[in-house]
């Protein structure tokens, strides 16, 4: 059943498949953006400013039409991490890195999809490359997370300095 769903979506270029994992990622960033959980009392944002918000994270251009801190709630907020996060990384990148955690390998389709998005030359050292990349880039939040989260102490009790952190 899943399998002649996910059909024409194999029979797709590198291109459109990237270009439409960057779309479904938008469009399930928007409707999360929009769900009243995401808002904190009172507040409101139509699906346009959603969609806004959410493509500006994933394409790390960091625009926004809203006030962040007095529009979203604190789940709304992590929910825009996350994608910030998953534009810096790139959408197949952190799909990688998922398939990876559980323990999939990632197959020849794959690999020639992310070297696509990397603009890499070789296929056959993209895991390893994803490996360093993830490791580099958490590495170095998890530093700034650090230093930051030290100096926010001297103003805010831990929870609040580790989250501005």
């Amino acid at each position: 059943m899943i399998r002649k769903l996910l059909s024409p979506i194999d029979r797709l270029s590198f291109s459109r498949k990237l270009i439409l994992g960057f779309f479904t990622a938008i469009i399930l960033g928007s409707i999360l953006l929009y769900m009243p959980f995401s808002l904190q009392d009172g507040q409101k944002i139509s699906f346009l400013t959603a969609i806004f918000t959410i493509t500006s994270a994933i394409c790390v251009t960091g625009l926004s039409v809203i006030d962040i801190s007095k529009v979203l709630s604190f789940q709304g907020q992590i929910i825009l991490l996350i994608f910030i996060q998953l534009g810096g990384l790139g959408v197949m990148t952190f799909s990688s890195l998922f398939f990876l955690l559980i323990g999939k390998k990632i197959g020849y389709k794959d690999r020639e999809l992310i070297k696509e998005e990397r603009n890499a030359e070789n296929s056959g050292e993209v895991v390893d490359f994803i490996k360093k990349i993830i490791i580099i880039v958490f590495l170095i939040e998890g530093i700034g997370a650090f230093f930051l989260t030290l100096e926010f102490l001297k103003i805010f009790d831990f929870s609040k300095a580790l989250y501005y952190g």
